[in-house]
């Protein structure tokens, strides 16, 4: 476990090279990579690009007792040491995904504790039953695209998509943004000309705020506005930018791995298409084994610390390695029929992710849709072909190709033309304070306008 450490000097120990996450060599085969340092020890010193020196947390244990001590270990980034001394540069692709936001994810104590309320209180007004409605709709709407063709790149046409869809509606977003949404998360989490993807994603969002100020609608943008925790219009804004960005790639991973998982190792997709493994059961089998994050969040010691032999001084970026913390933790688990869920893929502690039941019947939803369409559903490449995204934050894969029996697309069918109903958020109760009694009706999500705009 951790120690406060005396014989540090303020420098990065120099007993073992930083490992680089990033270049050919790792993005090659960044799994494997990750694992190796697994070994190495609990906490591993990492360049996470050139010039930027942090250090890895893969031990399933000492991630949950980093978590469990928010007293030495703080979410708040200005505690980074190189970044406040300059020594990181401005053009860093790193900054949109570590640099303070007043957000939750860099919070602590009583702050932390009244942003999560916010955001807790938006997201239980979510109408589940409405929710796995929209998302079932969107699942046949998407597979009607490629049905016919027997053939798909599921991640291009499928589960990077589908979430952008429902999170377009879950917010009050206009149809055309959805699309340009896509295109900048990306670029943010794959730190690919990331910083303008930032200054997009804010006007797109400052933008949207505006709007429902002017317009209040049943939507999480107008829920945040109108809580009682009184949120800034800067702090709205850089929630939207946290809980967009965590709603769409992660969750897109998330489908993503499963599928993966279903289609490679024979004895889950069989238990899985037996019905002795349900999808549910399976999408917890890949957040042991592939757990969307890979390097974060990031953590700052406040004092000096050691693990072992690795010495951190205070202020150094500490990233939450939960995917290869994970995966080592997944042969305790007793193979693809139990249903251990103490993996750590969703966090722990008090920053545990506030959306982790929406986003798992998300994803069960699409997957469950997916597997009763496609039928003879099979990769199209070899598995060892299959390549990752560039990214030292997530693991997502980059392509999903797949073949299947082709299909007529059905000229009508419940889940595909049943009404959208109108709203996905509930009504907002009008006893309470700075909630409007007069908000606008939300306006349709046309899925369809949208699908056509793509082909």
């Amino acid at each position: 476990m951790t120690h406060p450490s005396s014989n540090t000097a303020g420098n990065f120990p120099t007993q073992r090279p930083a490992v680089r996450l990033y270049g050919d060599e790792f993005r090659r085969s960044p799994t494997a990579a990750l694992q190796a340092l697994a070994a190495l020890a609990p906490v591993v010193r990492v360049e996470l690009e050139p010039g930027a020196h942090a250090f890895l947390a893969t031990d399933y244990e000492t991630i949950v007792a980093i978590c469990r001590d928010p007293q030495t270990y703080v979410r708040d980034s200005r505690q980074w040491r190189d970044y406040a001394r300059g020594r990181i540069t401005h053009t860093s692709e790193l900054l949109q995904m570590m640099t303070w936001r007043p957000n939750v994810l860099f919070a602590d104590g009583p702050e932390h504790a009244r942003l999560r309320r916010a955001i807790t209180d938006s997201l239980d007004r979510i109408d589940l039953h409405v929710l796995e409605h929209d998302v079932r709709r969107a699942a046949n709407l998407l597979i009607d695209t490629f049905i016919s063709r027997g053939q798909a790149d599921l991640v291009r046409e499928f589960t990077d998509m589908l979430p952008l869809l429902v999170c377009t509606r879950l917010f009050g977003l206009r149809d055309e943004d959805g699309y340009r949404l896509l295109d900048i998360l990306a670029r943010i989490w794959d730190g690919t000309d990331a910083e303008r993807a930032g200054r997009r994603l804010h006007r797109l969002l400052g933008d949207l705020i505006n709007e429902k100020r002017q317009r209040p609608a049943a939507d999480l943008t107008t829920s945040l506005l109108q809580h009682r925790a009184g949120l800034s219009d800067e702090a709205v804004l850089e929630h939207l930018v946290l809980l967009i960005g965590a709603s769409n790639t992660p969750t897109s991973a998330l489908i993503g791995n499963t599928l993966q998982i279903l289609l490679t190792d024979e004895h889950t997709g069989r238990a899985v298409g037996g019905h002795r493994l349900t999808v549910e059961q399976a999408i917890h089998r890949a957040l042991w084994l592939k757990a969307p994050f890979t390097a974060y969040p990031f953590v700052y010691p406040t004092e000096d610390v050691s693990f072992g032999d690795v010495a951190i001084p205070a202020g150094s970026p500490i990233a939450l390695g939960l995917a290869a913390a994970n995966r080592s933790m997944a042969a305790h688990f007793n193979g693809p029929g139990a249903d251990n869920r103490a993996h750590l893929a969703f966090g722990v502690g008090d920053h545990q992710c506030p959306a982790k039941d929406q986003s798992l019947r998300i994803a069960t939803i699409a997957i469950e849709t997916l597997l009763v369409r496609l039928t003879g559903l099979r990769l199209a490449v070899p598995a060892a072909d299959l390549t990752l995204r560039p990214s030292v934050f997530a693991s997502a894969y980059s392509a999903l190709p797949v073949e299947f029996n082709p299909q007529a697309i059905p000229s009508e069918s419940g889940s595909t033309c049943a009404p959208m109903p109108s709203s996905l958020i509930r009504p907002i109760p009008t006893g309470r304070p700075r909630h409007s009694a007069h908000a606008a009706p939300s306006r349709r999500f046309s899925f369809p306008a949208m699908l056509r705009r793509g082909r």
